[in-house]
């Protein structure tokens, strides 16, 4: 007897109604996706597409999403964090039909403003679609949206595929473990994964890496943007790691590490192989944000470092204006946190001093006082690690501050002009 087909009417049935379709549409669903899955693009060329704006849909739940997801995707969770766990659990103790069956059922749900989100995130008519691992979740949605006129592009592997890209651009990373992730996609008919191996990681050459150096308050991070407007291409680890690696520190909340890699490894990919790259020297951490590894072992090993020199009451000036326009009070408070942190290094009575002139409301003896008896010693500690010599850059002796006319001199300075 030959075997009924299940139709698309059906397992969409299934999707929006949680139950009550014929035996085998959850089967039938597992094929489809398979299907969705074999059409998939590599990382390499995913990213091309968020690149030149086709919107970006996360289908993962809203956790997951903030620890990290591909820059500029919208995120529309078919599971919340608590549906999510609970699927897992179901899982675990009742294996991935019973599992499967619990998802459709919360999906189903929400379906009138789950699918309202989809459209308005697939409004152009073309969309990028990914889960973790390219399983159900992306496989399903994909789906639906290719039933209803739109083009879709799945990720291949997911986003576990998109960090394994991430790692292929700027090197290692920090990982975690992610078994639980692993597990709702197995639950949600997902296969085993494909090794790294299998994973396209294929990228440009990467581009001559500048270094731009010199202590706290010489004003690295403004001769950074100068230069950019001059035409030179740049990588703001600052700007990406949303901080201020200064004596007074947070500009706002900062994203994950993860969250900042991938920025990292999308900024990267963007440079011209051909062309020098202009990066502010950092430690292996940029506030809370880790460094790729790989991308610090270039900064580390970069043949053209310039060291920009500014008198210290000329950095001092700049520390200073750089947060003239904080609210006072936050500032404060933030400059006392920042001075307790590092008493050990100060010293009971430097810290003491710290203290007093934060009280007082003295930014500029009390930035004076951080600079010479903590930063410019551990800046210099960290420049002497480098492999290569030097160039020292002089910064003009101007106010305000003139970052082109430094840019200029910097340029100049290592013969790039």
């Amino acid at each position: 007897m030959q075997k009924q087909v299940v139709s698309g009417d059906e397992v969409e049935s299934i999707l929006w109604n949680g139950g009550g379709a014929k035996e085998g549409a959850l089967a039938r669903l597992v094929e489809l996706v398979k299907a969705e899955r074999s059409q998939g693009v590599e990382a390499e060329a995913f990213v091309r597409l968020v690149e030149r704006g086709t919107q970006c849909i996360d289908v993962r739940s809203p956790g997951e999403f903030l620890r990290g997801h591909v820059p500029g995707a919208t995120n529309v969770p078919l599971f919340d964090n608590a549906e999510r766990a609970a699927v897992g659990t179901c899982y675990k103790h009742s294996g991935r039909a019973a599992a499967m069956a619990l998802g459709m059922a919360k999906v189903s749900k929400k379906k009138e403003a789950l699918w309202e989100a989809l459209e308005a995130a697939a409004a152009t008519g073309v969309a990028c679609v990914y889960c973790w691992r390219g399983g159900l979740r992306s496989g399903a949605v994909a789906w639906l949206l290719r039933r209803r006129g739109t083009e879709v592009h799945c990720l291949a592997g997911g986003y576990k595929g998109f960090r394994r890209w991430v790692r292929g651009v700027v090197g290692d990373c920090v990982e975690a473990s992610r078994r639980e992730d692993d597990r709702i996609d197995l639950a949600l008919g997902g296969d085993e994964e494909k090794s790294d191996e299998e994973i396209d990681c294929s990228r440009k050459p990467d581009p001559p890496v500048v270094i731009v150096a010199g202590r706290t308050g010489v004003g690295k991070t403004r001769v950074l943007r100068a230069l950019r407007e001059r035409g030179r291409q740049i990588l703001d680890l600052e700007g990406l790691a949303n901080h201020r690696g200064s004596a007074f520190g947070w500009v706002s909340e900062q994203p994950s590490t993860e969250a900042f890699e991938n920025e990292v490894a999308m900024a990267w990919r963007r440079l011209d192989p051909t062309q020098p790259v202009f990066v502010e020297d950092e430690e292996t951490h940029v506030g809370t944000c880790s460094v790729p590894k790989g991308l610090y072992a270039k900064m580390r090993d970069a043949e053209l470092v310039g060291r920009l020199v500014a008198s210290l009451d000329q950095r001092v000036r700049v520390l200073v204006d750089d947060y003239a326009d904080e609210d006072p009070a936050a500032l404060a408070r933030r400059v006392e946190a920042t001075t307790t942190r590092i008493s050990k290094r100060l010293g009971g009575d430097r810290t003491k001093q710290a203290l007093a002139l934060v009280e007082a409301g003295d930014k500029k003896n009390f930035t004076r006082l951080l600079l010479a008896a903590y930063y410019d010693k551990l800046y210099d500690a960290h420049l002497a690690k480098r492999p290569r010599a030097v160039v020292d850059v002089q910064v003009p002796e101007a106010d305000p501050y003139d970052a082109d006319e430094t840019a200029r001199r910097f340029l100049e300075a290592l013969n790039l002009l």
